[in-house]
């Protein structure tokens, strides 16, 4: 990459830019953002009182009991109208709260929804499988059988009877749709950051499980931190550094995301750190 062209991806890919280009995609608003930035003082005066403990509250992100997948479920429910689909199905458990979400959203667009569900067929019908009935999708049941199989002839029939089905594990975009949202949600929290008066070399994040498409830890360009709690029962709790990349440092972006974004193949890279001021 020469210097021009790498002057010209920092300057395409700040956070003005970011948001410039996530906002040409389709989106339909379901999530009540920005979510609160909490401070947590039992917790900070529990540790000593010199660390300050924060929580991003995406759990009230409102759509549906809300939740983090709400910001996601924006841009996915987006590509569904904008590909001209009419039924929805995707493959989860019966007490899946991404299965939930989605049926929710199917049925205030009016989109039919097919959950292909490998749970057990006579599982009780409770919490998430109960609202998933009350709103009216269609349960497939696996029986044991492939899920992937039982998918597509899932979709086989639905387009027999005439729909458009929208698979969202096979559609490309589906797959992106978290990362364009937490991309966002990142510019989002850093503002939040700011406005507390924490900067950047102040900050350590604790994601509760860590999941991030470049394979690589920390959007906001600092280290993280990964919290294992032991035997899941809170008795102890263990930290291990993950190497994140140095604050303002380019980060490339994974190739279908760039596509995404817009960005030419040689210049797909993000700077939420790049261009603080």
């Amino acid at each position: 990459m020469t210097t021009t062209t790498a002057t010209a991806a920092r300057e395409m890919l700040t956070d003005g830019a970011i948001r410039e280009r996530v906002a040409r995609l389709p989106r339909i608003p379901f999530a009540f953002t920005p979510t609160p930035l909490e401070a947590c003082p039992n917790i900070t005066a529990t540790l000593g009182g010199d660390v300050r403990v924060l929580i991003k509250r995406d759990d009230l992100t409102g759509f549906a009991f809300g939740g983090n997948k709400v910001r996601a479920l924006e841009f996915r429910m987006a590509d569904v109208r904008a590909k001209g689909c009419d039924a929805f199905v995707l493959v989860n458990i019966g007490q899946s709260n991404h299965a939930r979400l989605h049926a929710s959203a199917c049925t205030r667009l009016g989109i039919r929804m097919a959950i292909v569900k490998p749970s057990p067929a006579d599982e009780e019908v409770t919490g998430n499988l109960l609202l998933d009935r009350v709103v009216g999708v269609e349960i497939v049941e696996a029986h044991g059988r492939e899920s992937e199989a039982v998918l597509g002839e899932t979709l086989a029939r639905l387009r027999a009877e005439g729909f458009k089905p929208y698979a969202s594990t096979r559609e490309p975009f589906s797959r992106l749709a978290g990362t364009v949202a937490y991309l966002e949600a990142s510019i989002e929290l850093r503002d939040q950051l700011r406005a507390a008066g924490i900067g950047p070399d102040q900050q350590v994040h604790l994601p509760a499980r860590l999941r991030h498409p470049h394979g690589r830890p920390g959007v906001l360009g600092r280290p993280v931190l990964q919290v294992d709690v032991d035997g899941g029962r809170g008795e102890q709790l263990q930290t291990q550094p993950l190497e994140g990349p140095p604050h303002g440092r380019l980060e490339p972006l994974p190739g279908e995301l760039g596509l995404v974004l817009g960005q030419p193949a040689e210049e797909r890279h993000v700077g939420l750190g790049a261009r603080a001021e």
